[in-house]
């Protein structure tokens, strides 16, 4: 559903109701926009089972897709979006499954904590811990060590790339690639948002209350395992970037593959025309124009992992 299509009195209602009740009514639009529609065939790996690891403070959810064949498996450590505050397994699975079984790669989905119960950088520790977990127990999930890339798709983008970061920083595990889908990478939300048609699903009260959620406090912002455009992104992995024309989150996943250049890291830069935030998960049945970007993604995973 465009929120566009909301009243600024719906959108003020909607910003000023506690995160449960936000969830929940996002996720009654989203239902109800999906009732509309066919059923989508849904991609079926070897393999899907539900698990968990212990992380930093709980027990973290993950639900591990394994392809046909016999392994060990490169794997794919995804992040869902959701500005740390939605997203869950179930809202990501059909993207999952296809990812699956379109690379060939195991995929481990990651139910990260959210905020505001959790807030930064609850997060962020949650998906490292994740990486850490899976090339510690590769033998168990039958997947190669030396073949971890993490993805993600906005706030996921953001932790998926400040996983890296934090690898690198850590001495911890060797990660192979970053897919990082429309990132969030800058949270100070410096310079004016330029595109002439900006998203109907991103709003800025949207955007607002997510910070507000995540962040401790403005100091935050400037935090470069929150903002990663503050990092120094040298001797990262090999990176693929997806931007979409109409994102408020444009210009800074474009800035993000322009600094990666700049500092020697190898990016594969994709920018989608015509589409918003939010849409990679859309089925590609029920919404073709995005399923040349869905295979954009798979091909670089492909060509990083084998």
């Amino acid at each position: 559903m465009s929120l566009k299509l909301l009243t600024p009195e719906q959108i003020d209602a909607l910003t000023n109701l506690p995160a449960p009740d936000l969830r929940a009514k996002l996720a009654g639009f989203r239902m109800d926009a999906l009732s509309k529609l066919p059923p989508a065939p849904l991609d079926e790996p070897a393999k899907v089972e539900n698990s968990s690891f212990k992380g930093p403070e709980t027990d973290i959810p993950i639900r591990i897709y394994t392809p046909e064949g016999t392994g060990p498996f490169p794997v794919v450590i995804y992040f869902h979006g959701g500005g740390w505050v939605i997203g869950t397994l179930d809202s990501y699975d059909g993207l999952c499954r296809e990812m699956c079984v379109s690379v060939g790669a195991t995929i481990i989905s990651v139910d990260y904590r959210l905020s505001p119960e959790a807030k930064f950088p609850a997060a962020t520790e949650d998906c490292y811990a994740a990486v850490v977990h899976v090339q510690e127990n590769a033998e168990k999930y039958n997947v190669d060590p030396a073949r971890i890339a993490v993805a993600g798709d906005s706030a996921g983008g953001n932790l998926a790339l400040v996983a890296s970061i934090m690898s690198r920083e850590r001495k911890g595990p060797s990660i192979k690639y970053q897919s990082l889908i429309y990132p969030s990478c800058d949270m100070t939300m410096n310079g004016p948002h330029k595109q002439s048609n900006p998203s109907a699903v991103l709003l800025p009260q949207i955007m607002n209350y997510f910070a507000d959620c995540y962040l401790n406090g403005p100091e935050d912002m400037e935090n470069p395992h929150c903002s990663p455009l503050k990092a120094d992104l040298t001797g990262l992995p090999p990176a693929f970037v997806l931007t979409c024309e109409h994102d408020s989150l444009l210009e800074e996943g474009a800035e993000l593959a322009r600094r990666f250049k700049e500092v020697g890291v190898p990016c594969e830069y994709v920018h989608a025309l015509g589409l918003d935030h939010g849409v990679i998960h859309t089925s590609r049945h029920h919404f073709p124009a995005v399923g040349p970007y869905q295979t954009a993604i798979y091909e670089g995973m492909k060509k990083a992992l084998f």
